[in-house]
Order: C-alpha cells, then structure tokens, then sequence
C-alpha cells in the first residue's frame, strides 16, 4: 500500500520471526479506539480471527492499528511493532498481502 495508508514501526528488533515463538497481539480500530478485534497470544505461523465482539460477524473498521508485544498484557515497555493501515476500497486487498508481521489469509 501507499504510505498514506500503511505505516510499520519495528523496536527492539522486531516481531518474531521464528516458528512457535509467542507474541501478544493487540489489533484495535484507530478511528474510537474502543473496538479491539483481537487481543491474545498468537504463535509465529498461527492465524487469528479479527471479529468485533460487540457485533460478531460485522464487518471491521477499514482504520486499523495492529500492535505486537513480548508478553501480555502489552505495554510500551513490551511494543516489538506498531502499525496502522487503511483497507478501504481505495485500494484492493489480496489474499496473502503482508502488513508488517501479520498477512491477509482469509
């Protein structure tokens, strides 16, 4: 995507990289900040599911921050990589499109 519309910010090294190795994973909506689509520990190679909890099955916001820590509960402390990204119609989404450590795969 354009950088207007994607933004990813590695500290302390990065995400990890290597099979099985944990991350706490928080993604949230940027326009309120009060729907979090998912917050839990994922695994390199895992998937997780982006769902509003509120409104299981509703479509997500298309402002989306996606931040990924050490350890839970994930503080600024813990912050690997940080990044946000619009997925509007203004720019088609693929199958397998990698936003920072995390790709599209359904």
């Amino acid at each position: 995507q354009n950088n207007d519309l994607f933004q990813c910010f590695d500290f302390q090294g990065g995400a990890p990289v290597n099979v099985g190795d944990s991350s706490f994973i928080t993604v949230k909506d940027i326009k309120g900040g009060s729907v979090v689509y998912h917050a839990a520990e994922v695994k390199v190679g895992e998937e997780y599911v982006l769902e509003d909890p509120f409104v299981p099955g509703s479509d997500v916001e298309a402002n989306m921050n996606i931040s990924i820590y050490s350890s839970a509960p994930g503080t600024p402390e813990t912050l690997l990589q940080t990044l946000v990204f619009h997925s509007s119609c203004s720019q088609n989404l693929f199958l397998k499109d990698r936003f920072g450590a995390s790709q599209l795969v359904v």
